[in-house]
């Protein structure tokens, strides 16, 4: 079996603050450098999965300066997030295979594992490039992040994302999933979700669902 963990929103929440930051970012940039209006940068994210897969579509970013000139700007940003002992003790007690599977890039989960104090506990870190700029609303993103891993049955793959929409494709793959989050971030309502086999408050609770 193999566990791959959601970054943002999942192994560290902080009331949306990191999330918050890189949505003004992004909008920052959109409207600034690529002369787009106020709330298209949301438009492209509501239907392309992320802004930057809509960036990339429509052409607004065509070119691999531009798409690295994007990434950095976005991700250059201050982390509020902690070191998190219990998050750590947990982790260590998981002997199944852990990767890090994030729709941002690479240098950005680095470091917010850094904070959390948890950066030496995994495989690695599966990011938006290595999936050749799939989200994860698109099968072949969790079929990348399985050749990547070294899994080749989607029943052998345990997930956990702060996502209903990923817990759906994830499920039409065929792995197990656990969302992380009860709390939806636009309003505040109860989340719920017919694609997860179990939901969780928070990346702490998976202690009790851990496999043997």
């Amino acid at each position: 079996r193999v566990i791959f963990f959601d970054c943002d929103d999942c192994l560290y929440k902080n009331d949306w603050r990191t999330a918050n930051v890189l949505t003004a970012k992004i909008e920052s940039y959109t409207t600034q450098r690529l002369g787009l209006r106020d709330g298209d940068a949301y438009a492209l994210y509501k239907k392309y999965g992320t802004c930057l897969k809509g960036l990339m579509e429509e052409k607004y970013l065509d070119t691999q300066e531009h798409l690295d000139e994007f990434l950095h700007y976005a991700h250059d940003i201050p982390l509020d997030i902690e070191r998190d002992e219990k998050l750590r003790a947990m982790l260590l007690k998981i002997k199944t295979p852990k990767w890090v599977f994030t729709a941002s890039v690479a240098a950005h989960a680095r470091r917010c594992l850094e904070k959390l104090g948890i950066d030496d506990l995994f495989e690695g870190i599966i990011d938006v490039r290595a999936v050749g700029w799939e989200t994860k609303h698109s099968p072949r993103a969790y079929e990348a992040a399985m050749r990547i891993a070294g899994v080749d049955d989607p029943s052998d793959c345990l997930f956990l994302d702060d996502s209903v929409s990923n817990m759906r494709t994830a499920r039409e793959v065929g792995w197990t999933n656990v969302l992380v989050g009860t709390h939806a971030r636009d309003g505040g309502e109860l989340i719920t979700c017919d694609h997860a086999d179990h939901i969780i408050a928070t990346v702490h609770e998976f202690e009790a669902l851990m496999p043997e």
